[in-house]
């Protein structure tokens, strides 16, 4: 989560003029955060927290501003005039927005807008949909609407009592359903599908969730950058 926030504080920028068609106005350490009528009290003081939090709101002065159009909620950030947004911040735009609607929005729909100095929009960045999350003893899993709480209840608990949790940090899983059999995918180190235990390793993996977890369906193992790109595919041994 830190990731994302360390990398927006450092492109963003306050609103000197305080302008009321932005909105109410409540202050969250140095953060400036407009709210538009469609927004509950409640709602601003999640985000105002959940900001404070992550570290966002750090004592350095911000403008944003949360308002909501249809079901769609949009964080709006001011960016400073010079940045320049390449592939690798867009990506960080995204998660950033995954995060507000995990942790503030209830897995509600939320675009983040780069915006000038008078918070008209720049550039509009939806976010990543991991789908929704449920933790286990160190491994986040998210997972999509194809599944049920039980298979993902049933999933969880046999990673944990497989051993695949690890003691060096939280391990970020996902499972879907493909074209081909279901889907698991884990964030992994950059290169680590290739090292050589590992291929057969993750391909073992898959056969055993097929075996244990998915009543025998095809299941791939996809080691996955940070945003769940998939960088490889190790299909299970056998059925």
């Amino acid at each position: 989560m830190k990731k994302s926030f360390k990398a927006l504080i450092i492109i963003t920028s306050f609103l000197a003029v305080s302008c009321s068609n932005f909105g109410e106005e409540k202050d969250f350490n140095g953060v400036q955060l407009y709210y538009t009528p469609e927004i509950t009290s409640s709602q601003v003081d999640k985000l105002g927290a959940f900001l404070i939090e992550g570290e966002f709101a750090d004592g350095e002065e911000k403008t944003v501003q949360i308002t909501k159009k249809d079901s769609i909620y949009e964080f709006r950030m001011v960016i400073k005039e010079d940045f320049v947004i390449d592939s690798a911040m867009e990506n960080i735009f995204r998660l950033f927005g995954q995060e507000l609607s995990e942790n503030v929005f209830n897995y509600s729909k939320v675009d983040l807008h780069a915006c000038d100095a008078f918070l008209n929009t720049t550039k509009v960045f939806p976010m990543f949909n991991f789908g929704k999350s449920k933790t286990f003893t160190g491994i986040k899993l998210y997972y999509s609407p194809d599944f049920t709480e039980n298979e993902i209840k049933l999933l969880g608990d046999y990673l944990v009592t497989s051993g695949f949790s690890n003691e060096k940090g939280e391990i970020l899983v996902q499972i879907l359903k493909g074209v081909n059999g279901i889907e698991f995918k884990m964030v992994a180190a950059e290169g680590a599908e290739q090292i050589a235990e590992n291929v057969l390793a993750f391909s073992e993996v898959a056969t055993e969730l097929s075996k244990n977890v998915f009543n025998n369906e095809h299941v791939d193992f996809h080691t996955c950058d940070d945003y769940f790109n998939t960088v490889m595919v190790f299909p299970m041994t056998s059925k």
